[in-house]
């Protein structure tokens, strides 16, 4: 009686979900701005209460990332929720795209590409694995993307103003977390950072270099879209800057940096005058060249000197083996590729480091290939890479060509991406989570810049 009462609910609680959203789809689609904008406060907020209430603590003896991944009640209802947001906010763009009857080829055929890219690394590889099967969630990267990429804003800017607040808010918190749960958002035992002794700062954020990244993207965008209080601003990026050094994250670190030399190199404005446009490239190829020239005279000394008993002198071996093995990821590369030359065609399939293949592999803490084109090759071979292949050709195209737009944040992402790519896996398609944010905002800085070149081309 009572798994029939149960049923019924569930079966009318399903119903109410599905005519909710229909209207709900249907309404929001009228607007011309949408609620994608607020979609990203949901995306970073409920991971970070999955985070804050998951039992995650350095000063135990476990493995912080096996107990991130046990969320509470609370913290899966929250994710669920805003998975449906994303979903909502997506759909009503593309609703809201295809109500204006443009056809606009280029962001068609950008969205083709995300749909090939989920076709060839998701669907092709669960077909031909035997045992897996898609699941709904599988979609969501997908139907975001897309929706994203169809996305008509009036304001360009919007949607980047409020990721920089989400951000903001996302560091802020994790920096109060301190307060409240020293050993949940900071690892005082670490001892391969930079600064002997300084902890290393996870925050709300699944792994310190994801904290990085976030910290990153949060002083990026505060310089690109700067707030109207120049004293605030400045506190802000500080606290950020801050946050940043915490996480102890080289790769990022290294990356944060050279985006301020891109920042400085396209920093001129087009509405300059044409003197002090032309006195701004001189000072940045004076700048350029006095970059290159100590650069060479570093890699001169490096050349001269024995770096290698240098280093066995000065650096521990635990460091040493970190350093050439890459934390380890050698042996996963390995393994990877290993599957890879067994099926170069369409890979291993789905089943690439779940807990059958762990198992079998003897390494229970893998979780993917700790290289986005290796990975790819293991699970989707040479089918899945053609699609990256061509993901990242047309990023890097638009990434350039915005540059001088966007004040060369479209290029920052894509260095960001690139250099995340060697030893991460920046860009999934079985789950939208925060890993995937810095691959959401070069989607939406693209898009957004492609209006400007549909508004001029409507002008002619």
């Amino acid at each position: 009686m009572l798994l029939t009462i149960s049923s019924i609910f569930g079966l009318l609680a399903a119903l109410f979900t599905v005519v909710g959203t229909f209207w709900a789809i249907k309404i929001a689609s009228i607007s011309k701005e949408g609620i994608l904008k607020y979609a990203f406060y949901a995306l970073l907020l409920s991971n970070a209460l999955a985070i804050f209430l998951s039992p995650r603590d350095f000063s135990a003896d476990i493995e912080y990332f096996q107990s991130a991944i046990n969320t509470s009640f609370v913290a899966n209802w929250a994710i669920r929720l805003t998975s449906m947001l994303l979903m909502l906010a997506a759909v009503e763009r593309i609703l809201y795209f295809f109500r204006q009857n443009s056809l606009d080829l280029t962001r068609l055929s950008f969205a083709l590409i995300i749909l090939y890219v989920w076709v060839t690394n998701l669907a092709i590889p669960f077909y031909f694995t035997a045992g897996y099967n898609i699941q709904i969630s599988h979609f969501y990267s997908l139907v975001f993307g897309i929706g994203i990429i169809l996305s008509l804003q009036e304001n360009k800017d919007d949607i980047m103003l409020h990721v920089r607040n989400a951000l903001i808010v996302f560091v802020v918190l994790s920096l109060l977390a301190i307060l409240v749960k020293p050993n949940h958002v900071l690892d005082l035992s670490y001892s391969q950072g930079y600064i002997p002794g300084l902890p290393r700062f996870f925050g709300l954020a699944s792994h310190a270099t994801m904290m990085g990244v976030f910290s990153a993207l949060a002083c990026w965008l505060l310089i690109t879209y700067p707030l109207n209080n120049r004293r605030n601003n400045f506190l802000l990026l500080s606290l950020m800057f801050v946050s940043l050094i915490l996480t102890q994250s080289k790769t990022v670190l290294v990356v944060f940096f050279l985006g301020l030399i891109v920042f400085y190199l396209f920093s001129t404005s087009k509405s300059e005058p044409e003197s002090s446009a032309s006195k701004n490239n001189s000072t940045k190829l004076v700048v350029l060249s006095i970059s290159l020239v100590f650069i060479s005279l570093g890699l001169l000394g490096l050349l001269l000197m024995d770096v290698e008993n240098w280093v066995y002198q000065s650096v521990s071996p635990e460091t040493i083996n970190n350093i050439t093995t890459l934390t380890g990821r050698d042996v996963i590369w390995a393994i990877a590729l290993e599957e890879f030359y067994k099926s170069p065609i369409v890979g291993y399939g789905a089943g690439l480091f779940s807990n059958e293949h762990k198992i079998q592999i003897g390494m229970m803490n893998a979780t993917d290939g700790h290289n986005q084109f290796i990975d790819t090759l293991a699970r989707a071979g040479l089918i899945g890479l053609s699609g990256y292949l061509l993901l990242y050709g047309f990023m890097g195209y638009y990434a350039f060509k915005f540059a001088r737009i966007t004040k060369g944040l479209t290029l920052n992402l894509f260095l960001l991406i690139s250099v995340y790519s060697i030893t991460a896996v920046p860009i999934t398609w079985t789950s939208l989570g925060p890993r995937t944010l810095t691959f959401l905002l070069l989607l939406t800085l693209i898009s957004s810049n492609l209006n400007l070149i549909a508004d001029k081309e409507k002008k002619r």
